[in-house]
């Protein structure tokens, strides 16, 4: 009995296949890959030993015009079928043209997601040429075959997948990275509440050994009590002129007096009227880099803590100019003379060969920098000149540069430029001075600088950078003390 030709009735233009034992494995492969339409019905029957596309198209002729029509091998076929190409070579009672121009849309649209791949189908949506298969629309506003729809969810789905993989993994990885490094707590950080409350032990002792000075109701230093009878080591330079008075660790507010101040390491002595002050105790070993540094108040718990980083050494003051400028000779010619400076209203000029600065003879520029180096602001020196063929000797006042003076603007912001942040009022010019790291305000300074046993290695001195705070000696603070106490007894 002759077999009977199986065809899918949907639609005219749709061909049947029937069973091609090499191929329809590979057929019902392509068709749950979704390589070609779904459109295209298949009808296997694995009982069939031959192949139906249509009575008069075999599916050897089908390959052959396929092999000749297309390179692409039996899925090229498949198109030109669709298509509509292969109805050149038939009967035209037989295979009909494809009417439908949506079924070249869809052809077209999965030829470019095969030879583009998945991102280039990604690209083609995000450009817009996918979005109707995606909307399920066509060109004329119908609604596509399930096929077409499919295409555009299942690319979805597939991106959706991705986006949702990527943000998972980067939260995964963030939430790694956080558990194996996890951020410092702000109260542990140096100035942190957790690591004053540490030292507070210490900085409770000392509350009653401290006070708070102000000018004007304005709080501008510490100061670190002597004796019981109410004398206070302070920073001179805080000072300025107007009411002094001071704050005591009992909530007090009570008078003070300066009764003297060496200008030499900026350290003011005042007498403080009040009861139940408790004397500081010096630290009779010698301070080491790297031990701890405690600077107390008023408070239980201490104002800031740091570590030693240097030892002792000299600070040298500020820089201050005579206000001359040298010609590049062997001998120290004065080439051009400043207006303001203290060489000017010597009566220095130009021409004029330094010979000696204080008994010291100099022969090049480089010498009188040095010297001038170890002078401040509004010191004097004398300097001997040599004019044409007579010397003379003159008095000369150094001095800052002031704004306005350009000249020597990159002297005048040399510390500002060094410098991020509130610094003292003096912060050079110290006979020997201690370094630590204790970021400090301005009126944090005069009181006293402790060590672990609440006994005074110093007395800060000054907030000289952003990271380095100056503290004088114990040893060079009990000298000055003295010094002090004799001159507030015989002004």
């Amino acid at each position: 009995m002759k077999p009977t030709p199986m065809f899918h009735r949907a639609h005219p233009s749709f061909c049947a296949i029937g069973y091609l034992p090499p191929l329809h494995k590979i057929v019902e492969e392509r068709a749950r890959e979704r390589r070609f339409p779904l459109s295209l019905k298949l009808s296997m029957n694995p009982h069939r030993k031959r192949s139906l596309l249509s009575p008069t198209l075999s599916s050897t002729s089908l390959w052959r015009r396929g092999r000749r029509n297309d390179a692409h091998g039996f899925m090229g076929s498949m198109r030109e079928c669709l298509r509509g190409n292969l109805s050149m070579n038939t009967p035209s009672n037989k295979v009909p043209p494809l009417p439908n121009p949506l079924h070249h849309k869809c052809v077209e649209e999965r030829e470019m997601e095969r030879r583009r791949g998945f991102m280039g189908s990604m690209r083609e949506c995000l450009r817009g040429n996918l979005s109707p298969l995606a909307r399920g629309e066509g060109t004329s506003g119908a609604r596509l075959p399930g096929i077409c729809q499919k295409l555009g969810c299942a690319f979805f789905d597939r991106l959706l997948c991705l986006v949702l993989l990527t943000a998972a993994l980067s939260q995964a990885a963030l939430a790694q990275d956080e558990a194996e490094s996890p951020a410092l707590p702000r109260a542990r950080y140096a100035s942190g509440q957790t690591v004053l409350n540490a030292f507070k032990p210490i900085s409770a002792q000392m509350s009653n050994a401290i006070v708070e000075l102000n000018v004007n109701e304005d709080t501008v230093a510490l100061g670190a009590v002597i004796d019981a009878n109410g004398l206070v080591l302070t920073k001179a330079s805080e000072l300025k002129s107007g009411k002094l008075t001071c704050w005591l660790a009992s909530g007090k507010e009570v008078e003070a007096k300066l009764l003297a101040f060496d200008d030499e390491d900026d350290v003011a002595l005042v007498r403080v009227k009040a009861e139940g002050l408790k004397p500081i105790q010096w630290a009779s070993n010698q301070v080491v880099e790297g031990q701890w540094a405690i600077t107390p108040g008023l408070a239980d718990t201490p104002q800031a803590i740091g570590i030693i980083s240097t030892l002792p050494y000299k600070i040298r003051p500020q820089r201050a100019l005579i206000g001359v400028s040298f010609v590049d000779s062997p001998r120290p010619t004065v080439r051009q003379v400043s207006r303001g400076f203290g060489a000017a209203k010597a009566g220095v000029e130009p021409g004029d060969v330094v010979v000696s600065i204080d008994g010291s003879s100099v022969t090049n520029s480089w010498q009188i920098i040095e010297i001038l180096r170890e002078f401040g602001d509004g010191q004097s020196v004398k300097m001997r000149f040599q004019r044409k063929a007579e010397e003379y000797e003159t008095n000369v006042v150094l001095m800052t540069p002031k704004p306005g003076q350009e000249e020597y603007s990159v002297v005048a912001n040399e510390r500002e430029n060094r410098l991020n942040g509130d610094v003292s009022l003096r912060s050079e010019g110290f006979e020997e001075a201690i370094e630590h790291d204790t970021i400090l305000e301005p009126w944090q300074c005069g009181g006293p600088l402790v060590n672990l046993d609440g006994k005074v290695i110093g007395l800060n001195i000054a907030r000289a950078s952003r990271f380095a705070t100056y503290a004088l000696p114990a040893s060079l603070a009990k000298k000055i003390l003295d010094k002090l106490k004799a001159k507030a007894e015989n002004p």
